[in-house]
């Protein structure tokens, strides 16, 4: 596995934690779950596995796939996506304030605030040269395999496993379809702003950081 530089870590740690208290926003403005957490919540409620087992479960099946397939890179950052994040969110959602009572507006703003940093973090963490998380990594060695946007190839993804935890009996709101469009867009906007977009002239992945 490949390692970033140590001048580089903080900004990976960094980009866990704001990653962290975006999924925490979006989570306490109780306007749905995101995608991704409504098909982790849908495998456990299908399969005697609980939510952090399906998540796991989930993440090293579509690393086997981006590896096999796209040939995607197993970094020390991917494991430590998979490892800390979670954590994050249990510590950071406990300190904000509960929303469910609050006015529909101000849950919106709240949850679409909640966007905006988890697509933020992404392109710090990922521009880190860490290596980026399972989700993350595997959109884009589909981007760079194929051709395709990042914003179209992670918007697909997201609509897709929303509806496969729709199915699954998951809770979905119209954040959830809020996020499944937007997270693409924001996702993108943050690899560009640091530098990271493939396509851009450096190739995602290549440990070099922006």
């Amino acid at each position: 596995m490949g390692r970033g530089s140590w001048t580089q870590f903080p900004k990976l740690m960094g980009g866990f934690a704001v990653f962290a208290l975006g999924i925490s926003l979006m989570i306490n403005a109780d306007l749905g779950l995101d995608p991704w957490s409504a098909f982790h919540m849908g495998l456990s409620l299908a399969l005697p596995l609980s939510y952090g087992m399906a998540s796991a479960g989930a993440g090293l099946i579509l690393l086997g796939i981006g590896a096999g397939f796209f040939s995607q890179k197993l970094d020390w950052g991917t494991v430590l996506n998979m490892l800390l994040i979670g954590f994050m969110v249990d510590v950071i959602r406990p300190l904000l304030p509960p929303l469910a009572e609050a006015a529909p507006a101000f849950r919106w703003l709240v949850f679409l605030s909640g966007i905006g940093l988890a697509g933020l973090a992404t392109g710090m963490y990922i521009s880190s040269g860490w290596g980026a998380g399972p989700r993350d990594g595997f959109v884009l060695a589909v981007s760079a395999r194929t051709g395709f946007s990042v914003r179209v190839i992670r918007t697909a993804i997201e609509l897709s496993v929303l509806g496969a935890g729709a199915l699954l009996g998951a809770r979905v709101g119209w954040g959830t379809l809020a996020f499944a469009l937007l997270i693409g867009p924001a996702m993108q906007a943050s690899l560009r702003l640091f530098r990271h977009l493939p396509g851009d002239g450096i190739p995602a992945g290549d440990g070099n950081p922006a």
